[in-house]
């Protein structure tokens, strides 16, 4: 028997990409963003409606959901519930250890990231 909850691949997909959103401006916008062509052999410029708003959180939320869903759901292993929830049980996870962390080191710092759902987690080792 394999438990539909939680997803190994959006857990961990989860707590890397929370990790990566501490160490990257998640606001900052791709520059001259590009896709592959229908060949797969090279690139092109993408020019989608979204082409000049497409941000490091952006494309990270993505890649999570991309990773988990497409794991789990296609191979009919999981729940759509199971995907989503398990992103955020890696991000809870990740929160809680880069807070941790955070204590043991000696030079001042506050980190804000932006969450999967929008809202903003703070990091500090700030007493």
């Amino acid at each position: 028997m394999h438990p539909a909850y939680p997803t190994g691949h959006g857990t961990v997909g989860g707590a890397c990409i929370t990790v990566l959103k501490f160490f990257y401006n998640g606001n900052a916008l791709f520059p001259n963003p590009v896709a592959p062509t229908s060949d797969g052999l090279s690139l092109a410029p993408y020019t989608g409606a979204d082409a000049g708003t497409l941000t490091v959180n952006g494309e990270l939320n993505k890649l999570g959901h991309n990773i988990s869903f497409g794991h789990g759901i296609h191979a009919g292993i999981h729940w759509r519930s199971d995907t989503d929830t398990s992103l955020l049980l890696g991000e809870a996870i990740a929160l809680g250890v880069l807070r941790d962390r955070a204590k043991t080191y000696n030079e001042p710092f506050t980190v804000q990231l932006t969450k999967f759902d929008g809202t903003t987690a703070t990091i500090s080792n700030q007493v």
